[in-house]
C-alpha cells in the first residue's frame, strides 16, 4: 500500500543517514579538525578550515533535523488508521523526506570520496 511504502522510504532514508551520511560527515570534520590544529600550530592561517568545519557543523545539525522529522512522522504514523496514515504521509512525510534528502545531498557535495559509504551522483551517472 501507499502508506506502507512511503513508511518503509523514511525508515530505509533514516537508516541511510544514521548509519553512513552522519559518520561519514563527521569524519569529514574530525579530519579537518586535525588539519587545522596541524596548521594552527605553525601559526598558519586557519581561516579557510575554519569557514569549512562551520559549514559542516551545519549540515550536520540538517541531517539531525532531518532525522527528527522523520522520527516524528513515523511516530504520529503508529496512531493512526491506513485511512488517516496516507494524508500524513504524503504531506509531512514527503516534507521529512525532502529535508532529510535535501541534507544528504548537501553532505555529498562536501564530503571526501574516500569517506562517502554510497555511489556519489555523478558516478551513478557515468556508470550507465
Amino acid at each position: 500500500t501507499y502508506s506502507k511504502t512511503k513508511e518503509i522510504e523514511l525508515k530505509l532514508l533514516k537508516d541511510m543517514a544514521l548509519t553512513g551520511v552522519v559518520p561519514a560527515t563527521a569524519a569529514q570534520v574530525a579530519d579537518l579538525g586535525r588539519a587545522r590544529e596541524a596548521l594552527a600550530a605553525v601559526k598558519a592561517d586557519t581561516k579557510a578550515l575554519d569557514a569549512r568545519i562551520k559549514s559542516l557543523g551545519g549540515v550536520l545539525a540538517d541531517l539531525y533535523a532531518g532525522i527528527d522529522l522523520v522520527d516524528s512522522v513515523l511516530e504520529k504514523t503508529l496512531t493512526l488508521d491506513a485511512h488517516h496514515k496516507a494524508p500524513l504521509l504524503a504531506d509531512k512525510g514527503a516534507a521529512a523526506l525532502e529535508a532529510l534528502r535535501a541534507a544528504c545531498d548537501e553532505a555529498e557535495t562536501h564530503v571526501e570520496g574516500a569517506k562517502w559509504p554510497f555511489p556519489k551522483y555523478r558516478e551513478m551517472l557515468f556508470l550507465l
